[in-house]
């Protein structure tokens, strides 16, 4: 005869008794954070797909997509290990970084065609996200219909937040 446990007591199996391995609180926390994060997901793209119109192939179309994007946010819930390989990472040359202090300064007309090279742009009203363009000529294409904030979510635009 078994006995079941999960809170750690002695199972009794035949005439022997053992003790079953138990959960830690830290794996038991992430595992309930993980399943509190997918119903809070749930919840909120349920609340989206309400105001979709009910009549049109909006609501179909939008199914779909938050369907794949629950697979795909409990893809990444369940990932394990380091997203950075520490191993990997090389140490900086020893004149990679040189305080503010040493720099020289540069000359006004240095200055001036370093400011025509630079672009900010100020995205909704935002705490200052910039977007500095390398090279000069160097430019964004953003194709008719798509906006600035779709071509940075696809990965073709390096954003300095701060």
């Amino acid at each position: 005869m078994t006995n079941e446990s999960t809170n750690g007591a002695p199972l009794a199996v035949g005439n022997q008794t053992r003790h079953q391995r138990k959960v830690s609180s830290t794996t038991e926390f992430k595992e309930l954070t993980k399943r509190d994060a997918q119903h809070q997901l749930a919840q909120e793209l349920d609340k989206l797909l309400r105001t979709a119109n009910a009549n049109s192939n909006e609501k179909s179309i939008c199914e779909l997509e938050f369907k794949g994007f629950q697979q795909l946010y409990m893809k990444y819930l369940q990932g394990v290990g380091p997203s950075v390989q520490w191993e990997k990472i090389e140490p900086l040359p020893e004149d990679a970084v040189r305080s503010y202090g040493a720099l020289k300064s540069p000359q006004k007309d240095a200055i001036r065609q370093m400011l025509n090279q630079l672009v900010v742009v100020k995205l909704n009203g935002g705490l200052g996200t910039v977007i500095i363009i390398a090279n000069h000529g160097d430019r964004i294409d953003i194709p008719s219909g798509a906006i600035l904030e779709s071509k940075i979510v696809s990965g073709n635009l390096r954003i300095l937040d701060h």
